[in-house]
């Protein structure tokens, strides 16, 4: 992508209905969110409503592509569900909403329905399969998460989405549709899962730094103020022993799981887990920039070129807002240092 001061940022709604021709014609500004994990991705649009005579319709499907027209990178934010509008006055504006439109195979209540089961002696990769099969979604989760072995679990009076995301917290993975797949994985690896290949989009830290330029970048580092754990205790219990046993690993100061596991093997998935955490629990990045349609939950950022060694290098987006409206295009991004493998 060229020099973003020479290039003309562009937004379109799509749908091929007399909504999106409505939103085109009266666009003022439209912010996507795209996020990580449990969060659902969402739009937010501003339109002028002077004049207008019907309202856009909630329930309808609209899509957004952002990008630059002189370079061909228009493109595709998603497909989002109109779910609140609402109209101001001085200026009369209308505001819409919406959040990411799932594939609707089978009734899409059902998967916000509460239900109650249980599971014995078998995988994480079945319970996930089994899941997205009720609900018309082809899961993809990669072999060393479906292979983690389940002794029990219960799903208690749960919607299989609140199942779905406590299953993914206990074990530091993110559960999150996309079109109509059912990603399970670890954080970092829906885009690649999902057909997208996971590259790291390079942000240059420009030679003219100022506000008032369009390729304007600010960042800001923080960290957590508060101890760091260096290893993980768990407990399991063996049935047949009657016994309590407690696995280590890592160094001191460990942190120690509350759950008591009931095998060795689930015992040490759950260290994994947890020591992964700890290892993202370290610096967060806040970032703005001129607008890049490659920025994207879950990818990959390279900060190039800053006058802060703290800020340089790989960081893994956590979420990422696309702006555009009179000033232009612009990104906002929250991320972490990613875990490397």
């Amino acid at each position: 992508m060229g020099l973003v001061q020479r290039l003309t940022p562009v937004c379109e709604i799509t749908g091929g209905s007399n909504t999106a021709k409505t939103i085109q014609e009266r666009l003022i500004s439209c912010s996507v969110v795209d996020a990580s994990g449990s969060e659902s991705d969402s739009i937010r649009i501003e339109i002028d409503a002077q004049g207008l005579m019907e309202w856009p319709s909630s329930g309808q499907v609209i899509g957004c592509r952002m990008g630059y027209l002189e370079d061909d990178s228009v493109t595709d934010l998603g497909q989002f569900k109109l779910a609140r509008i609402s109209e101001s006055l001085l200026p009369n504006t209308l505001t819409l909403t919406g959040t990411a439109a799932p594939f609707q195979a089978k009734d899409e209540s059902e998967f916000k329905r509460r239900h109650s089961r249980s599971w014995e002696a078998t995988t994480l990769g079945d319970i996930v399969k089994e899941v997205a099969d009720r609900h018309g979604f082809s899961p993809r989760v990669p072999a060393d998460l479906a292979a983690v072995a389940v002794e029990h679990l219960d799903q208690n009076e749960e919607t299989d989405v609140r199942f779905l995301h406590r299953l993914a917290k206990k074990h530091d993975a993110v559960c999150k549709p996309v079109g109509s797949l059912l990603i399970f994985c670890r954080r970092g690896q829906v885009k690649s899962l999902s057909g997208r290949a996971p590259t790291t989009v390079e942000i240059p830290y420009p030679e003219n730094n100022v506000p008032t330029s369009v390729d304007f970048v600010t960042a800001s580092v923080s960290s957590a103020d508060k101890a760091k754990f260096s290893g993980v205790t768990a407990e399991w219990y063996d049935a047949e022993a009657a016994q309590e046993h407690r696995v280590d690993e890592g160094d001191r100061p460990r942190k120690r799981l509350r759950e008591t596991f009931e095998g060795e093997q689930a015992a040490k998935d759950a260290i994994a887990a947890e020591l992964r955490k700890i290892a993202r629990e370290g610096d967060s990045l806040s970032l703005e920039c001129p607008g890049n349609p490659s920025l994207a939950a879950e990818g990959l950022l390279g900060l190039v070129g800053f006058p802060s060694g703290r800020m340089a290098g790989r960081w893994s987006a956590d979420r990422v807002t696309h702006t555009y409206n009179s000033r232009g295009y612009r990104c906002s991004a929250s991320a972490t240092r990613p875990v490397e493998s």
